[in-house]
């Protein structure tokens, strides 16, 4: 599938004191859930509020992360820039680039998001109303 229709999604993410390690940079267990916020962020109410109407889940069946620099705690957020770099029947691979307002790169990410139907317990069909809503809330 064409995923050209869904232009990147840019969301500021808070940094806190409690995200350090012993090192005084974020923690790279941390930057996972960095990745999760900037996901929910995408995904919107909006969408969790249909999630649970269509009885359809959305599950992480694949996440890695290449650490580029140490990401430091030198202002309040950090900046998750994610895009929908491939979509199949069933799934869709978002990438992710944690970055400052200056363009510094931290770290690249990647989640292989799957589509699950918890009544049959499988892999189902991605919605049209899930593109719908991607189409709508992308290229913020």
């Amino acid at each position: 599938m064409d995923t050209s229709q869904f232009p990147p999604y840019t969301v500021p993410v808070h940094m806190r004191f409690r995200d350090l390690d012993a090192y005084g940079h974020v923690n790279n267990a941390v930057m996972f859930n960095y990745l999760e916020e900037a996901r929910i962020s995408l995904l919107g109410q909006r969408f969790y509020a249909a999630d649970a109407q269509q009885d359809i889940q959305f599950l992480v069946r694949k996440a890695s992360c290449e650490y580029l620099r140490p990401l430091l705690l030198t202002g309040p957020e950090v900046l998750i820039t994610m895009r929908i770099s491939e979509m199949r029947g069933a799934s869709f691979l978002l990438d992710y680039a944690i970055h400052d307002n200056e363009g510094t790169e931290y770290a690249r990410a990647e989640t292989l998001m799957v589509c699950f139907d918890p009544v049959r317990n499988r892999p189902a069909r991605i919605p049209a109303w899930f593109l719908e809503h991607l189409a709508q809330n992308t290229g913020g």
